[in-house]
């Protein structure tokens, strides 16, 4: 069974003194951690009474409301309306395509990806991978391995699928009901650790890539000279799902 993620919450305020300070405080199971000057990730995990079964490769740092991220997805959603009203009166299966990307989007949870990697044992030793947490507010999302990954986009409905190791992202298709609307020749992946890779799937050009525990994949709708808006469609949520902090 998977456990619910655990969010560490940092806020921070610079003094209105001559010298700029830092004060940043870490919340965490519900007890506040207070630094007074800015802080590298060693120093506050050091503070938390971590447990052995994180799955560092998702581990990931947010900056929560992100004001160009709620742009993003009120432009997805209403893009998503006009193709919705739009539609002939007879196909139900687009419409429930559509429907059901909507809702998703809705309630996903949006903040903005820091481009850094999270892995204590590399903090630890590698300045590096040691980031300084300057002024700002901060949510750093801590999960264990999950065994499953989601499948959305153009299918019928979204879903989740068993996590399988070492098996090429095509086979998981098989668990989707993808819609007569998407592109079955790729798929694009937003790997648990950020990384997004667009795979090839079809027989003639598929190449071996796997999924990582509790990626999405993301299946894409067919762009065309008729369909010009599904590409910023799928660039929109594909860069919506990158920050998505998940639950």
């Amino acid at each position: 069974m998977i456990k619910k993620y655990k969010s560490i919450l940092f806020a921070a305020f610079t003094s209105f003194s001559c010298v700029a300070t830092a004060n940043v405080t870490v919340k965490w199971n519900e007890v506040d951690y207070t630094f007074d000057s800015t802080v590298r990730l060693t120093d506050v995990l050091s503070k938390l009474e971590l447990g052995t079964n994180i799955y560092w490769p998702s581990a990931a740092l947010f900056i929560p409301n992100d004001v160009t991220l709620e742009r993003a997805r009120q432009s997805s959603l209403s893009n998503l309306h006009l193709l919705t009203i739009n539609l002939p009166s007879d196909t139900h299966e687009q419409k429930r395509v559509f429907t059901n990307l909507t809702n998703e989007l809705q309630q996903w949870h949006l903040a903005k990806r820091v481009s850094v990697q999270i892995d204590y044992d590399l903090a630890r030793i590698s300045k590096a991978h040691n980031p300084q947490f300057d002024d700002g507010y901060y949510v750093l999302s801590l999960q264990e391995r999950r065994e499953s990954l989601e499948i959305t986009g153009a299918v019928n409905n979204t879903v989740k699928a068993k996590h399988l190791p070492h098996t090429d992202v095509s086979e998981y298709l098989n668990s989707a009901n993808i819609s007569s609307l998407a592109n079955k020749d790729i798929v694009i992946i937003i790997q648990a650790d950020g990384r997004i890779i667009e795979a090839p799937t079809a027989y003639w050009n598929r190449q071996h890539q796997e999924v990582m525990p509790g990626s999405i994949i993301y299946v894409p709708f067919k762009e065309s000279l008729f369909t010009p808006q599904y590409a910023e469609l799928n660039q929109q949520i594909v860069a919506l799902a990158k920050n998505r902090l998940s639950k």
